[in-house]
């Protein structure tokens, strides 16, 4: 019976990404003919609406592939892998700041792990302006930290934006380019490592979230 169930759902992951690639082809020809168009506002509208459909497009493949990717494991050295992520985004002129980060290496997969903090990097550069990493450790977890300085969450709302589809607030919205899939994929990330993702608001305002890892 649980093979039949996995059968099943996998058939519907298939065919659901296959769809979401499908549709990026006729969403391409769209925007295309929309650049045809001499109506300015008429024309912003069009591309802006394919620009969504594009990004919700993204996402579901996104969250279809965290689901249905098989972990795999090896040592990684968690400081070099945050350092050359945050690196990179500052050479395309992100304002990401490196705080404290320990050496650490832990039993994870890599690939994994660097699409959670891209996520929450994502997510801090769109909603709060900048971000801040930091990563330490104790016997048993990591803990990144990526920090940034925007609006906060409602505290009623903080656990309901790890839910897929779930945005919650004026900022945090479709205009963004958010589909409230990227912290689902995050939670989903960290389940995988035996870990947890945590939001909290800082004082001050800005979002503290916390991936935590077991280190084996």
């Amino acid at each position: 019976m649980q093979k039949v169930v996995s059968n099943h759902i996998e058939q519907r992951i298939t065919a659901l990404t296959a769809l979401s690639h499908d549709i990026r082809t006729p969403l391409t020809s769209l925007r295309i003919k929309a650049e045809l168009i001499d109506e300015s506002s008429l024309k912003d509208g069009i591309i802006s609406s394919v620009e969504k459909m594009e990004n919700l497009t993204s996402s579901v493949i996104d969250f279809l592939k965290g689901s249905d990717t098989l972990i795999q494991k090896k040592q990684t050295d968690l400081k070099k892998l945050i350092e050359t992520e945050c690196i990179e985004r500052q050479e395309l002129g992100n304002p990401v700041i490196i705080n404290a980060l320990d050496d650490i290496i832990v039993n994870c997969d890599p690939d994994a792990i660097n699409r959670a903090l891209q996520n929450l990097i994502d997510n801090a550069l769109k909603y709060g302006k900048s971000a801040t990493i930091s990563l330490s450790h104790d016997d048993d977890m990591a803990d990144i930290i990526v920090e940034d300085n925007g609006e906060g969450i409602d505290k009623k709302q903080l656990s309901k934006v790890l839910e897929p589809f779930e945005r919650v607030g004026k900022e945090r919205d479709s205009e963004k380019g958010g589909f409230g899939l990227g912290l689902s994929i995050v939670n989903d990330i960290a389940k995988a490592h035996n870990g947890s993702i945590q939001l909290k608001n800082k004082i001050g305002g800005g979002i503290r979230a916390s991936l935590k890892i077991a280190l084996k």
